[in-house]
């Protein structure tokens, strides 16, 4: 193809040339203002954020000393929530007396223990059954998971019988931690 042959193309075809050639200087444009403008005012404002939320967290020294004395902390905080095992009986107490502050019927309670191998803790795992309205069953679940005893729950199972009555059955399995003796 000469010259004059590629001239004579372009006269021919000169709006789709023309849209090709201002599609192609827009879009140079538009990588330019993207690199040169907005990727670094980008990353200023992303740095930024970061700093701040550092900030509203509060910056957590990270360094191995710092984990370590966290870890011993919260391990402190988990050994002071389980309960001595002579302490089942008032837990068991604190639980019916939590239920009757509710207006709950407390239908039957089981419970078994297990010593929990290599440790010098020892678990029971507690079933029983509560009757009421169904707003004082939640109530009753609120207090169970504000106790601060190390107590699991394993299992919910909540029922009624009559769908005309606000009467519910509420079935539980929880599991209780306790320590064979004082540290």
């Amino acid at each position: 193809m000469t010259r004059k042959q590629v001239l004579d193309i372009a006269r021919q075809r000169r709006i789709p040339l023309a849209a090709i050639v201002l599609l192609l200087v827009a879009n140079v444009l538009a990588y330019g203002y993207l690199t040169a403008y907005q990727q670094p005012e980008l990353d200023r404002i992303r740095g930024e954020w970061f700093a701040k939320r550092r900030m509203a967290v509060g910056e957590k020294d990270q360094s191995r000393p710092a984990l370590y004395a966290q870890g011993v902390r919260e391990l402190e905080e988990w050994r002071a929530r389980v309960m001595v095992k002579k302490d089942f009986a008032p837990f068991l107490s604190r639980l019916f007396s939590s239920a009757s502050r509710r207006n709950l019927q407390l239908a039957g309670i089981t419970y078994k223990p297990a010593v929990e191998s290599g440790k010098s803790m020892t678990s029971y795992a507690i079933g029983f059954s509560v009757k009421g309205k169904y707003g004082e069953i939640k109530s009753f679940l609120s207090d169970l998971l504000a106790m601060r005893e190390m107590v699991v729950v394993d299992g919910i199972d909540l029922s009624n019988s009559k769908s005309t009555e606000e009467q519910v059955e509420l079935r539980m399995q929880l599991t209780a931690y306790f320590r064979l003796e004082r540290p």
